[in-house]
């Protein structure tokens, strides 16, 4: 009990301090319902009928309940999952090819003995201020024949300069004597890397994992540049973004649709949830990585 007492004692806030936390309590509580309410109203839309949307716009309870939007959407479900499936391939594949490539690259750089180190690292830098353009860019994706393929939607995101030196400055902060006793084990580089350094960064490259699955995930761009022709390919932001320019999404889509005009602005809000709903799902696995991996993999350089 004596030391129950100290630990309470110990942990004991004063009144200065009870006045900061429940200031930050309520300034977090005021951000998380501004980027939540948003979101709140845009399901909220979706189920509302056509003629309630136009008469009294956006509520936060619908004022007449309807699911004819996503009962429409859901007419073209063979598309909505061809596209989801082809966006999950394109999303993990760049993942996988981003932590093999970026992992590869930093490892040597984290290295203060590396040859070369300086300027290599100076190159790097030096791109993420200077790009190519779109217009090179577009040259080189169809000199290559990686236009009308996942390629162009999955190569350009394998490798970004910013990821590189996060996962270089949390290799620096690894302690040399795991390398050490490994070279005495008689482990390589690679063995050393795919078995040691790789499963001891879980934190950044998590994070960067979760950023890449993100942008991946809202590349509607790449589609619209290179897969223009090639609708069986498309990613799921490409199909939401035919339905959000299109007053009319069946004639757009070229999917004739018999019956009344489909309810325009409800189905926009519908495809947003469908589109939005999947990448949310997937932040909680990766939440406990992610403050970790920012703080660690940008703190030492």
């Amino acid at each position: 009990m004596a030391t129950k007492t100290k630990i309470r004692n110990r942990i004991r806030l004063s009144t200065s301090e009870k006045i900061g936390m429940t200031i930050v309590y309520i300034a977090i509580i005021l951000l998380s319902a501004c980027f939540l309410v948003p979101f709140l109203y845009v399901i909220s839309a979706s189920f509302t009928s056509e003629a309630a949307l136009a008469n009294y716009g956006v509520t936060l309870i619908p004022k007449e309940f309807s699911s004819a939007a996503y009962k429409f959407l859901f007419k073209y479900s063979e598309d909505i999952i061809r596209s989801s499936i082809n966006t999950v391939i394109i999303a993990v594949s760049t993942s996988v090819l981003m932590i093999i490539v970026t992992s590869m690259f930093a490892y040597p750089l984290a290295k203060k003995d590396f040859p070369g180190r300086t300027a290599i690292l100076g190159y790097v830098l030096f791109s993420m201020l200077f790009g190519g353009g779109m217009v090179p860019t577009y040259i080189l994706m169809n000199e290559y024949g990686f236009a009308d393929s996942w390629l162009c939607m999955i190569l350009p995101g394998c490798f970004s300069a910013w990821n590189m030196i996060l996962v270089r400055n949390y290799f620096s902060a690894l302690p040399a004597e795991l390398e050490e006793s490994a070279f005495i084990d008689g482990a390589g580089y690679m063995k050393i890397l795919f078995r040691i350094i790789i499963p001891l960064s879980k934190p950044i490259l998590a994070t960067l994992t979760l950023f890449v699955l993100v942008g991946s995930w809202n590349n509607w761009y790449s589609a619209l540049l290179y897969l223009s022709n090639q609708k069986d390919l498309w990613p799921i932001m490409m199909f939401l973004k035919t339905v959000l320019e299109s007053t009319n999404p069946s004639t757009t889509m070229g999917m004739p649709v018999s019956g009344a005009f489909p309810p325009t602005e409800c189905l926009k809000m519908a495809a947003v949830v469908v589109c939005t709903a999947p990448i949310l799902a997937s932040y909680p696995f990766l939440q406990r990585y992610f403050v970790k991996g920012i703080m660690i993999g940008s703190v030492k350089g």
